[in-house]
């Protein structure tokens, strides 16, 4: 964590990836938003903790066929607490429009 490859993922290869349309033959993109308990955080989260398995399980299984049948392969999964900027900046707006309402 904070050291010069999580500097560099962050900096260069989390840009590259994301900037496509997601279109294109086995390209997928998903995301996701909710309301969910810290209960179903964390059970969500051991959720992704076991696909990141399934997935290095896959990688090394692979490793094993000729370079010519497979190919790179970038997955992000990420999850946190989270409001989109724009949404709080309205819900701050609406609230202080409810106060002067109600002064």
């Amino acid at each position: 964590p904070e050291g010069p490859i999580e500097r560099f993922f962050e900096a260069r290869v989390q840009k590259e990836l994301l900037d496509s349309g997601f279109h294109g033959d086995h390209e997928h993109r998903l995301f996701l938003f909710g309301t969910l308990s810290p209960a179903s955080q964390e059970v969500f989260a051991r959720r992704l903790e076991t696909l990141a398995r399934e997935f290095a399980e896959h990688h090394k299984a692979d490793n094993k066929l000729p370079i010519g049948e497979r190919s790179n392969v970038g997955v992000v999964l990420a999850m946190r607490p989270w409001e989109f900027k724009a949404f709080r900046e309205l819900r701050k707006k609406a609230t202080k429009n409810r106060q002067g309402q109600n002064a």
